[in-house]
């Protein structure tokens, strides 16, 4: 009787190179032993492929739970300088998002500028690494319930992405997802630059300046857009029409934009209560 195991698959076989893949990857050919993190809903995919590696009985280093990233930092110093062995700390978030159901967006990255300038290049430098289609750029208009601001408030570096929507997942905005997050982690020093990512064009940097930006249902009814996703557009033209299901014969309400630029999100549901988003502009920075 053949006594000799049977080897497990690898996880990449079925699954595919995954970034939480060529992450755990690069840190075990860096030869780190330890990474000093707070793992929690934000790294799904990478707590999944732990647990592969782990079934699998590959060797990986090991996750320290750390509550904040300032203490991440210095369990790492301190192991280092004990050790003589550098560590690993998470002090990036790369938040692959879409928009939703109700939206659709060009396939793009954003970033909040805080006025820090080193700060601010730094993440700039992840834009331009993950290499979007589009990026762009705000102050987030004030708001700090938000994982980006939260982020801030500890001192991790943060970038996130709108990759299409209509509550469905296609091509494009995977391959975006797949590559972006190739470019990040090749621009932190963690997997080495291939061809392909050299080869990429460079992203389209755009900006969202306030909340004019934005056109919103004045009225519950049926939206009627009159431009396309991708148009440019100035102020004061024409976005669509609020029509009144309940009262056919009713003049429609015209929604206007309130600023230049072009249609980086549209709205896709026809139905609309007041207040709802209908779209979403940016501007190419000068």
């Amino acid at each position: 009787m053949n006594s000799t195991p049977t080897p497990k698959p690898d996880s990449t076989a079925a699954h595919g190179a995954s970034g939480a893949h060529h992450f755990l990857q690069g840190l075990t050919d860096l030869g780190i032993e330890h990474v000093f993190a707070n793992l929690g809903t934000d790294h799904v995919s990478l707590i999944e492929e732990l647990a592969r590696w782990d079934a699998q009985g590959k060797p990986h280093p090991q996750f320290i739970l750390c509550p904040h990233e300032n203490v991440a930092i210095h369990m790492a110093a301190g192991y280092a300088a004990l050790t003589g062995q550098g560590q690993a700390v998470m002090i990036l978030q790369v938040d692959l998002h879409s928009g939703g159901s109700s939206l659709n967006y060009i396939p793009s990255a954003l970033a909040r500028m805080t006025g820090e300038k080193k700060r601010d290049a730094k993440v700039m430098a992840l834009l331009e690494a993950f290499a979007a289609p589009v990026s762009y750029i705000t102050n987030a208009l004030g708001e700090n319930r938000t994982s980006t601001a939260a982020a801030e408030r500890v001192g991790t570096l943060i970038i996130g992405t709108e990759l299409g929507g209509k509550g469905t997942v296609d091509i494009d905005g995977t391959r975006v997802a797949v590559n972006g997050v190739r470019g990040v982690l090749e621009h932190m020093g963690i997997v080495k630059e291939t061809d392909i990512t050299r080869k990429r064009p460079k992203t389209r940097v755009t900006e969202v300046r306030d909340v004019s930006y934005y056109a919103y249902a004045p009225q519950p009814g049926l939206f009627e857009p009159v431009v396309k996703l991708g148009a440019n557009v100035k102020k004061g033209q024409t976005a669509g029409f609020v029509h009144f299901m309940d009262d056919p014969g009713r003049e429609p309400v015209e929604v206007k934009f309130q600023a230049n630029g072009f249609v980086l999100c549209e709205r896709i549901p026809g139905k609309v209560e007041r207040g709802d988003c209908l779209f979403h502009l940016a501007s190419d920075v000068k």
